[in-house]
Order: structure tokens, then C-alpha cells, then sequence
């Protein structure tokens, strides 16, 4: 995923949902602003500066996590270096820098307009598992180029002479192969992967697994740790969101507005979430409050989306003429290789969004 941070707020701020699982990716985004504008603050001080991602989520860690965070960006090493960082008052005030609070909603976008290709060598028998849909994880050293992979990104898988696309839809960590097999294949946490979706024999065991992969990865490599990818097949991926945002009641510098009436200029999203609530449950985000779905099954999302609200157009009129609403519909399709026929909205979604007048915007993409 092609992350990059477009600001700070605080770790209360609904308009920025928390994102999750923050991964190698997330963090090396992070990490890159640090240190291009030399931040330096304690985990404590993390509460009121949290990066905002441009998909629109911020990351929000644990003080003791935000330590370990810093000391990396940093260049310090050791089990406890995140020590040094826990807390504002273990470092020099001198050193101490903290970003402005504010964020480019402007660059916010679909994390389908994120994701990455990256390519895989296999074995010839790994390709065959894979190609005959048996194999489902691939195992990799966590270095820095599998670090930069997330949930999302696709990867391309050569052998035999050709070639299968993938999509990550999970990730697992551990120290070694050994701990990592097991905590895949450990039913306590509801996990329910076997060897043979490793394209491994049935009767492996965890010890036989980091045996094989041993004779792959020196004992010096393995020292970066240990990662599973669980891969799905490639199909297009939909992004479906109807947004609902304020709009503004009059301009307060055009008009003879008196100072007590100021703050009506600009749209209250208590008010608004009070008007749409009857109506139907949408989420808070940074430009409103939308219903979003994103799915292999184009129909399937726009089900998702829309289903509860296609015969609520008149009370959402009225909501928008009581508070003052504006809404749109935003469509992003990510395609792996080469796009199928635009996806169609239907006659009844159509009719919905033009009697709200709505503004629709549909994107769409195609791996490089």
C-alpha cells in the first residue's frame, strides 16, 4: 500500500477512523514523516498527535508502542530503546518537536488507489499447489522488501514459465517459522489453517515446516523474522461510498450576518448525525458521514450501500432541508489486469441519487 501521511489530529477525533492492524507498511510511512521533519515526542504526547493516513484513517498506538515507534525512526536499536520515548518527560525539551494539528483532506482517497504489485519467484511444485488452488500461504523472511507489503497489495507469482496474480487479504508475524506455523494452525485463536495450505505434506508438524524452511534461509537471515501471506484470487475489487457532508447556510462575508449568528456558517455534525440517524446508520468520516462497502461482488456492495436507503430518498431530502445536506457517490474499481465493462448502477440507484441530486464520481484502475 502506497501510504503516506497527510497530518495530525488527536486520538478522539471521529472524523478519522483508527486503522487497523497498523503493519510494517503503516509504520514506514509513519517513520518517513518523522524523520523528514524531525518530530520527537513521547508516547503520552502520541494522544494529541496521531498521523492521519491517506486513506483517511489514523494511527493510534499505546505510548510504550509509540516509543518503540520513535526510537526506530530514530536509528535506535535494543529491547528497551522505547524506553527513551515513552513519555515527554524522558526526553530533552530541547529535542522535543510536534507537528500542527491539521490535515489535507484533499488527498484522501480509496485504499484501492493504494495498492501495490509485487513480484514472487516459486518453486515449481509451490507454483502447481498454488495454480490448483491448494496452496493459499505464502511464507516469507520479514525484511525490508516484504515489509513495504500489505493487506490489499497483489503480488505476482512466477514458475514454470508463467505466472499467477494474488491478492494479500491477511497478514501473520512471528519470530520464526517454527512459532509461525503453529500460530496459524492453532485453533485457540479460531485460526484454521493445515500444512496443506502452506503447500506443505498433511502430516507436517510445526518442527518438520521450519526444517524445510532452513534449508531455504540461513540461520543469519531468519533473524528478521518470519512472515505469512494469506493470498485470495485477484478479482476486480469495488469501492462503493455515499457520503452525506453539511453545506454551508450563507457566507458570512457577503452577508450582514450578526456576530452572534457566525458559527451558523459552518455545518454542525451533531445536528446532522441527529437528522440521519432515524433514517439509517452512517458512520462519521472526513468529509461527513457515509455507508461504504468494498467488495470482490460489485452487486454485493452496492447492496451493501444502498440497500437500506433506496426508499428513503424523500426523508433525506427533508433532512437535508432542515439542517442543510449535500450527497455524493463515489465508485472506485480496481482491476488486476485489464477492465471489464464499466459497472452499471441500475435504474433504482440512478433515480435515488438523481432525486437527491447527488454527485457521482466513479474511478477506475488497473494495476501497473
Amino acid at each position: 500500500m502506497n501510504y503516506e501521511v497527510i497530518g495530525w489530529t488527536y486520538d478522539t477525533d471521529m472524523q478519522y477512523p483508527d486503522h487497523a492492524p497498523v503493519t510494517a507498511r503503516v509504520e514506514l510511512a509513519v517513520r518517513r514523516e518523522i524523520v523528514e521533519h524531525g518530530y520527537c515526542f513521547g508516547g503520552d504526547a502520541h494522544e494529541e498527535n496521531c498521523p492521519v493516513l491517506n486513506d483517511g484513517t489514523k494511527v493510534c498506538l499505546s505510548w510504550r508502542s509509540w516509543g518503540g515507534l520513535m526510537a526506530r525512526a530514530r536509528g535506535e536499536e535494543g529491547e528497551y530503546s522505547y524506553m527513551h520515548y515513552y513519555m515527554n518527560e524522558l526526553i530533552d525539551p530541547a529535542r522535543r518537536k510536534y507537528p500542527k494539528s491539521t490535515v489535507d483532506d484533499g488527498r484522501i482517497c480509496s485504499r484501492l488507489m493504494l495498492a501495490e504489485r509485487f513480484s514472487m519467484h516459486l518453486r515449481d511444485d509451490m507454483f502447481d499447489a498454488m495454480a490448483s488452488g491448494k496452496k493459499r500461504v505464502e511464507f516469507r523472511l520479514f525484511d525490508d522488501k516484504r515489509k513495504a507489503i500489505d493487506i490489499g497489495d497483489y503480488i505476482e507469482f512466477t514458475g514454470h514459465g508463467g505466472r499467477l496474480l494474488r491478492r494479500v487479504s491477511a497478514l501473520f508475524l512471528d519470530s520464526d517459522f517454527e512459532s509461525l506455523f503453529g500460530q496459524m494452525t492453532c485453533r485457540d485463536y479460531g485460526n484454521t489453517f493445515c500444512a496443506e495450505d502452506f503447500g506443505s505434506p498433511a502430516e507436517t508438524d510445526a518442527a518438520a515446516f521450519a526444517a524445510a524452511m532452513s534449508e531455504i534461509y540461513t540461520p543469519e537471515q531468519q533473524k528478521a523474522g518470519a512472515l505469512a501471506l494469506v493470498l485470495e484470487d485477484a478479482a476486480p475489487r469495488y469501492a462503493v461510498s455515499f457520503v452525506v457532508r453539511g453545506t454551508e447556510r450563507f457566507d458570512p462575508f457577503e452577508e450582514d450576518v450578526p456576530v452572534e449568528d457566525f458559527f451558523e456558517f459552518f455545518p454542525d455534525p451533531f445536528e446532522i448525525e441527529e437528522a440521519l440517524r432515524p433514517i439509517a446508520p452512517f458512520s462519521r468520516c472526513a468529509n461527513g458521514f457515509r455507508r461504504f462497502s468494498e467488495d470482490a461482488n460489485w452487486q454485493a456492495a452496492l447492496d451493501e450501500v444502498f440497500g437500506e436507503i433506496l426508499e428513503k430518498a424523500d426523508d433525506l431530502k427533508a433532512a437535508a432541508k432542515k439542517v442543510g445536506l449535500a450527497f455524493s457517490c463515489e465508485i472506485v474499481a480496481l482491476f488486476p489486469d485489464m477492465p471489464p465493462a464499466e459497472p452499471v448502477l441500475g435504474e433504482k440507484i440512478e433515480e435515488f441519487l438523481h432525486k437527491l441530486d447527488a454527485d457521482v464520481r466513479f474511478t477506475q484502475r488497473v494495476l501497473p
